[in-house]
């Protein structure tokens, strides 16, 4: 066995840390819309470090499984890739972690709370393992990751209210979309390991209306929390600019499934994803 992390930076794409303190920062979201005041509370906190740890148990499981289809698709934004980061490594920092964020959940957090980190983590190897191969059931899985830490933070509070489920429901419909147009660019490398995923299934420029699709639901729903949570405040400029990016992503796609325009676009849409968070989040606390 042979631990190696190249430094800093080769850690944080390993885990995808900007990815996990989305997530964390998730939890406070979905806090705040169910009515936290921005007072000191123990189990956020530790709510907060419980989703950046079960992310980062996830991703580094991720690269770990696709050696075989990063090396085919030549994925040098990998670091096990690059050589900067050893398989052993990557596979004692995910089992790290999410041990860690199962523990921290039992020990200070409601047997609720427990029981969906460790579905998370189940499933997480379960994702990895297999259905990350299978046609959207895998895409279903990582965008149900991405609605899961506004749940986890209102259940934290004791109570789920729409604005989160509405932003849950966006989450889940752009994540699927973002996953999608994941396999489009992996098609390559998925080929050659054998995946059953959506392109390979149905082709790029199908699995593109698919993406499309996605997007457009996410946007329609946008429309709800106007009339409702943010009661027609200036904030809501902030969530017609997350839909602009995300139509104007679709329409690139559906013009273009080149490498550039799915990277291009998956970049794009996670900006979306982060406005969209910075306007509820501002909704509710200003």
């Amino acid at each position: 066995m042979r631990f190696r992390i190249n430094g800093l930076k080769s850690f944080s794409e390993l885990v995808r840390l900007e990815h996990g303190i989305m997530y964390g920062i998730g939890v406070f979201v979905g806090a705040i819309l169910s009515g936290w005041k921005l007072s000191f509370s123990w189990p956020l906190l530790i709510g907060f470090a419980v989703a950046v740890l079960a992310e980062f148990g996830a991703f580094a499981l991720n690269d770990f499984f696709d050696i075989v289809a990063d090396t085919a698709n030549k994925r040098t934004d990998r670091p096990i890739i690059r050589k900067d980061v050893s398989p052993d490594a990557a596979f004692i920092v995910s089992a790290a972690s999410f041990a860690l964020a199962n523990m921290l959940a039992f020990v200070y957090l409601s047997g609720t709370a427990f029981q969906i980190v460790l579905a998370l983590s189940v499933f997480s190897v379960l994702y990895n393992a297999v259905l990350k191969n299978l046609p959207l059931v895998g895409n279903v899985f990582i965008a149900a990751t991405m609605a899961v830490p506004f749940i986890f933070g209102s259940i934290l509070l004791g109570a789920l209210s729409q604005p989160v489920i509405i932003l849950s429901a966006i989450a889940f419909l752009v994540g699927i979309g973002r996953e999608v147009m994941k396999d489009i660019e992996d098609i390559p490398g998925d080929r050659k390991v054998g995946a059953r995923t959506l392109p390979i299934l149905i082709g790029a420029k199908n699995s593109a209306y698919v993406t499309v699709l996605c997007y457009l639901l996410g946007v329609a729903l946008s429309s709800v929390p106007f009339y409702t949570f943010f009661n027609g405040k200036i904030l809501y400029l902030l969530v017609i600019a997350t839909d602009v990016m995300l139509v104007e992503a679709s329409f690139k796609l559906l013009g273009d499934q080149g490498i550039r325009t799915l990277r291009s676009g998956r970049k794009q849409t996670l900006y979306a994803v982060a406005v969209g968070l910075l306007a509820f989040l501002l909704a509710a606390t200003i």
